[in-house]
C-alpha cells in the first residue's frame, strides 16, 4: 500500500510539473517570439534609416556595403527583396542563386500591411529563423522590401536550459518528498505488517505471536487489544473444534458403515472411508462436490427428493454401479435446519449377506441333488429287489453291488462334507512343519499311480531342487497334491501326461500341476473351487467324483496361508498353481524325474 500512495504521489507530481513546464514554455515561447519581433523591428527600422539617408536607388554597390557591414555588425541576416519577389542581397547568401520570395509569408503579409513577421525554418539554410519583412517606402506598396532575420537556435537552447532546470528542481523535489513521505508513512503503517503476520500465523494455527504496538498511543492500540481478545478466543475455539473433529474422524473411520452427509444443494459435506469405498469415491474429490454427479445411483436420487420433501427418512436398496458390484442398503434422514434441508445417507454393505444367502441356496440344492442321486438309485435298485429281483441269485448280487457302490459313493460326499466343514469352521487342526517336497510329491505319485496306470496316462515329476520345503500340514498337504493328481488324471485324455513342477518363490513356494486334457472354459474357472461346482456333471460323476474335492483344496491351502489359482485353455489343459509359505535349507543339484506310468 505504501509502494501505490506512493507511486500514485509521484505520478501525480510529474504530472503537475508537465502541466506547469509546458505553461512556462508557452508563455516564454510568446514573450520571446514578442521579443524578438520587437528587435527585429528596431533593427529594419534603423536599417531602413541609413539606407534612405547614405544611398541612392542607383547607387547599388554602397547599398550592398552598407547592408553587409550592418549585418555583420547586428549579426541578424539581412536581405532586400523586389517587390516582384528576386532577392536583390543577402547577406549570408549570393542573390543569384537564391529562388523567387514572392510567395513567403512575411513578404506577403508586408505587401499588404507594411510590415511582416514569420517564425520557420529556412528554405535557405533550413535552420529554424525569424523573419521580419518591411515595405522601403511605407506609403508606396510596390516598392522593395527589406527583411530582417534571426536564427532561433539561442532561443531554443535557452529554453531547453530553463526546462532542464525546472525538470531537474521538480524530480528533485519530487524524490525529496517522496522519501519524507516513505518515511514518515512506514512509521504509521507499519503495524499493520505485524496485524498481516500475526494473522497469517493464526490461520496456520499459531495462536502464540501478538502484535507488541501497546505503546502506542493512537487508533494502533485499540484494534491491538481487541486482536490479542480475538486471538484468545479464537485459539480456545480452534482447540474444541480440533478435539471434536478428531472424535468424530475417530468415530465415523472406524464405522464399517458408510456415512455421508450433504447440503441443501446436494453438495458433500461429509463422506467416510466405508461411504468412500462402497460408493468407489475419492475423498479428496467428493468433499464439496454434488454427490449424485458423482454417482450415478436413481434409487438413491429418489430417496433424497422424497427424505428432503417429506422432512422425514427413507430406507433404499441398490446395486453399486462400479466393477465391483455390491448390494447396498441405505437409510437417509433429514439434518436440522429450516427451509430445504440437507440428509445424512448412511449405507450398511449387504453384498458378503447377498452372497451368504445365494451359497447357501446353492449348497441345499447341491446338496439336495448330490445326496438325491445316489439315493434315489439305492431305492430304485432296492424295489427292483423287493419286486422279485431277489429271487433271482445272479441279478440279486449285481444289485447288491450296485446298492454297495451308491452307498460308497454316499458316504464319500458326507465324509468330504464334513472335512470341509471341519476346515471352514477352524475345528480341523494341523501340525505346520517343514515338509520335504520331493519325498511328499513322490508318495502322492504312488498313491495314484494305479488310477493314471488304468488310463494310460503318465506322471512326471520334474526336477525338484534340493532342500526345498514347505511350512504345512503333511498330511493335509498330501491330501491336497493327490486331490489334484487325481482330478489332473479324472480330465486328462487316454495316454496323456499329466506334469509336477515345484518353483522357489524366495519365501514361498509353487506346486503346479498341470495336464493337456479339456481345460477350462473361462466362464466357469471362478467357480471352479465352490462347492459341487462340476463343469462336466456327466463324466464327474462316472469317474467317481463327489465335486468337492477342489473346494477342500481351496479351503485347506487357504488355512495353511497359501493360496491356489487354476490357469487353463480349453483343449490344451489346464495347470493348478499352489503357492505356500516355504523356502530353500540349501542348494543342491537337481534330482532326475520319477515318473509312473
Amino acid at each position: 500500500m505504501l509502494k501505490k500512495f506512493v507511486a500514485l504521489y509521484l505520478v501525480l507530481h510529474l504530472a503537475a510539473l508537465l502541466v506547469l513546464l509546458g505553461f512556462i514554455s508557452s508563455r516564454l515561447d510568446a514573450y520571446w517570439m514578442a521579443s524578438t519581433r520587437t528587435q527585429l523591428a528596431q533593427v529594419g527600422s534603423a536599417i531602413r534609416l541609413a539606407l534612405d539617408h547614405a544611398t541612392t536607388p542607383e547607387d547599388t554597390a554602397r547599398r550592398d556595403s552598407l547592408l553587409a557591414t550592418t549585418a555583420k555588425e547586428t549579426g541578424v541576416r539581412i536581405s532586400l527583396i523586389h517587390s516582384g519577389g528576386k532577392v536583390l542581397f543577402d547577406s549570408e547568401v549570393a542573390a543569384a542563386g537564391m529562388d523567387d520570395h514572392s510567395r513567403r509569408p512575411e513578404i506577403v503579409e508586408a505587401k499588404s500591411s507594411e510590415t511582416g513577421f514569420s517564425s520557420r525554418a529556412s528554405g535557405t539554410t533550413g535552420n529554424a529563423t525569424s523573419y521580419l519583412a518591411m515595405r522601403m517606402d511605407p506609403r508606396d506598396e510596390t516598392s522593395d522590401i527589406l527583411r530582417v532575420a534571426v536564427a532561433e537556435t539561442p532561443l531554443v537552447e535557452s529554453r531547453r536550459a530553463l526546462q532542464r532546470i525546472i525538470w531537474s528542481f521538480g524530480i528533485a523535489l519530487a524524490v525529496l518528498a517522496a522519501l519524507v513521505m516513505w518515511v514518515y508513512g512506514f512509521r504509521q503503517i507499519q503495524p499493520m505488517h505485524q496485524f498481516a503476520d500475526a494473522a497469517r500465523k493464526i490461520a496456520a494455527g499459531e495462536f502464540e505471536s501478538v502484535p507488541l504496538v501497546l505503546n502506542r498511543d493512537d487508533e494502533w492500540q485499540d484494534l491491538s487489544q481487541a486482536f490479542r481478545h480475538m486471538q484468545s478466543e479464537m485459539a480456545s475455539r480452534q482447540t474444541r473444534l480440533v478435539e471434536n473433529s478428531e472424535r468424530l474422524e475417530a468415530v465415523l473411520s472406524s464405522m464399517v458403515e458408510g456415512v455421508v452427509a450433504i447440503d441443501p444443494v446436494g453438495e458433500v459435506m461429509l463422506a467416510n472411508d466405508a461411504a468412500c469405498e462402497l460408493l468407489d469415491l475419492s475423498p479428496a474429490r467428493v468433499i464439496g462436490k454434488k454427490l449424485l454427479e458423482q454417482v450415478r445411483l436413481p434409487q438413491l436420487l429418489q430417496a433424497v427428493q422424497q427424505t428432503q420433501l417429506q422432512r422425514t427418512f427413507a430406507t433404499v436398496e441398490f446395486e453399486t454401479p462400479h466393477v465391483q458390484r455390491r448390494w447396498v442398503q441405505a437409510r437417509v434422514a433429514c439434518l436440522a435446519g429450516s427451509g430445504r434441508p440437507g440428509v445424512t445417507i448412511v449405507m450398511h454393505d449387504m453384498t458378503e449377506l447377498r452372497k451368504l444367502e445365494s451359497m447357501r441356496r446353492d449348497f441345499v440344492a447341491n446338496v439336495s441333488h448330490e445326496l438325491k442321486t445316489p439315493l434315489a438309485s439305492i431305492k430304485a435298485l432296492a424295489e427292483t429287489l423287493l419286486m422279485g429281483a431277489i429271487r433271482d441269485q445272479e441279478r440279486a448280487t449285481d444289485f447288491v453291488s450296485q446298492i454297495e457302490e451308491q452307498a460308497d459313493q454316499l458316504g464319500k460326499q458326507i465324509h468330504d462334507l464334513l472335512q470341509l466343514a471341519r476346515v471352514e469352521s477352524g475345528q480341523a487342526s494341523f501340525e505346520i512343519v517343514r515338509v520335504r517336497l520331493k519325498n511328499l510329491l513322490q508318495n502322492c505319485i504312488r498313491a495314484t499311480e494305479n488310477e493314471a496306470a488304468a488310463r494310460g496316462i503318465r506322471l512326471v515329476l520334474l526336477p525338484v531342487p534340493s532342500g526345498v520345503y514347505a511350512r504345512a500340514d503333511s498330511e493335509a498337504l498330501m491330501a491336497v497334491v493327490s486331490n489334484l493328481l487325481t482330478n489332473a488324471i479324472r480330465y486328462s485324455h487316454e495316454r496323456g501326461e499329466v506334469r509336477i513342477e515345484v518353483a522357489d518363490r524366495f519365501d514361498r513356494v509353487e506346486i503346479r500341476v498341470s495336464d493337456d486334457g479339456i481345460g477350462i472354459a473361462e466362464e466357469h474357472v471362478r467357480r471352479i473351487f465352490e462347492r459341487f461346482y462340476r463343469v462336466d456333471r456327466a463324466r464327474s460323476r462316472e469317474a467317481g467324483g463327489t465335486g468337492l474335492g477342489l473346494s477342500i483344496v481351496k479351503h485347506v491351502v487357504l488355512a495353511l496361508g497359501g493360496s491356489v489359482r487354476v490357469d487353463s485353455t480349453p483343449g490344451k489343459g489346464s495347470t493348478f498353481v499352489v503357492e505356500l509359505p516355504g523356502g530353500v535349507e540349501e542348494d543342491g543339484d537337481r534330482e532326475e524325474s520319477v515318473s509312473a506310468e
